[in-house]
């Protein structure tokens, strides 16, 4: 491969990495907010935060692991089904907290009719 396109690619990865990265930090420290009580706050922060700690440090070691001492596929494989399980989590847990008060959508304030007719 050329190294011109490796380095597009390579940019390409970094962009679609950063996107992820806006979308899920706000979101999940807005759920850990949402989930901690008022006076608990920090620690629920704190601890969310050093809990990427743990997969950054041994998912590197393991992906190296698998491509070296097994089929490269079974890294893709291994990859599908966490993603798999990460979805049946979340959904399962939109289900339980679905019925909760404060995670429910907010209602938007009627406006005078006036007000919108301009």
């Amino acid at each position: 491969m050329c190294i011109v396109t490796t380095f597009i690619l390579f940019a390409l990865n970094i962009v679609i990495i950063t996107i992820g990265e806006m979308i899920i930090k706000p979101t999940s420290q807005a759920l850990v907010a949402g989930f901690a009580p008022a006076e608990m706050r920090g620690r629920y922060m704190a601890v969310a935060g050093l809990s990427w700690a743990i997969p950054s440090t041994i998912g590197p070691g393991a992906a190296g692991y698998i491509l070296d001492n097994y089929n490269p596929n079974l890294l893709w494989y291994i990859g599908r089904a966490l993603c798999g399980v990460s979805v049946l989590a979340y959904y399962a847990l939109h289900l339980r907290l679905g019925a909760r008060q404060e995670f429910a959508p907010a209602q938007e304030e009627a406006q005078p009719l006036a007000a919108t007719a301009d």
